[in-house]
């Protein structure tokens, strides 16, 4: 990963831990510095809190990942399928706690949601293989994603013959080049791309750039629930978390394009 990119990640992304430290450190700066500067130390720290309190706000985070979504759903019937060979399902973050006694994986809302639309395909279109993406989780820590999203379909009822693992990858762009040598090696020429709804339109982008047509199958909204507090207008971490990974999609999807690294796909016509 390019070095600027990494410090955008970490120290620029709105909603973002860093980002919140940065800007605070930039406010009081200001709020000491100088009294000529103090009213731009005030006006950063009001505007600061102000948007982390709005990114809090559940309404507004589903507000940011709505914008995201293509429209392209789940695939609801073998037929949608169009003769698909394998399932291809892209990892969204996990984490791995290893000891001598072995492993626990632990996945993120949204890689959680991927493995449960897999697995819910795999029993749909009659037991196709499926390829778990996902490279390491920490570079030189020898844990991939791969390896999380594959025991977590297995514990969902995929046999573990039926599953692949590409393991190379670090990111959207990488899984897109990667997988077409796989897929090819593996003789699987049709296959149903799964990920998150928001993420769908950068995915596609970025296989169909590499010179593959993937069937998109995004999990249902609702797959996956969280604990939500009695109103959808008072913050909560969650909403702060998924205003954040909104946030870095629309940054990723803008890197992208800038980069040549999309073929934006259409979204479906709407039924009459």
């Amino acid at each position: 990963m390019e070095p600027v990119v990494e410090v955008a990640k970490n120290y620029l992304l709105p909603g973002s831990p860093m980002f919140l430290l940065v800007a605070m450190t930039v406010g009081l700066v200001f709020l000491y510095w100088h009294r000529d500067a103090q009213r731009w130390g005030r006006f950063v720290l009001t505007s600061v809190a102000a948007a982390y309190w709005l990114l809090s706000v559940p309404t507004f985070a589903r507000m940011l990942e709505r914008g995201l979504d293509p429209g392209f759903g789940s695939l609801s019937s073998a037929e949608d399928a169009e003769g698909a060979q394998a399932i291809v399902v892209l990892a969204g973050g996990s984490h791995t706690y290893r000891s001598e006694a072995g492993d626990v994986f632990s996945l993120s809302r949204e890689t959680a949601a991927r493995v449960l639309e897999a697995s819910r395909l795999y029993r749909l279109l009659g037991n196709p293989e499926v390829v778990a993406s996902g490279g390491e989780q920490e570079p030189g820590s020898g844990l991939t994603e791969s390896q999380a999203l594959a025991h977590a379909l297995h514990d969902t009822g995929v046999p573990g013959e039926q599953i692949l693992e590409e393991s190379k990858a670090a990111s959207t762009r990488e899984q897109a080049l990667e997988m077409a040598p796989f897929l090819a090696d593996h003789g699987i020429e049709r296959f149903v791309l799964v990920t998150s709804a928001e993420h769908m339109n950068r995915a596609l982008g970025a296989f169909r750039k590499a010179g593959l047509d993937p069937i998109p199958s995004a999990p249902r909204a609702g797959d996956v629930e969280v604990a939500a507090s009695e109103s959808a207008w008072l913050p909560q971490e969650s909403a702060l978390n998924q205003s954040r990974t909104a946030l870095r999609e629309y940054l990723a999807l803008l890197y992208y394009w800038a980069r040549g690294w999309l073929e934006i796909p259409s979204a479906p016509d709407a039924a009459p």
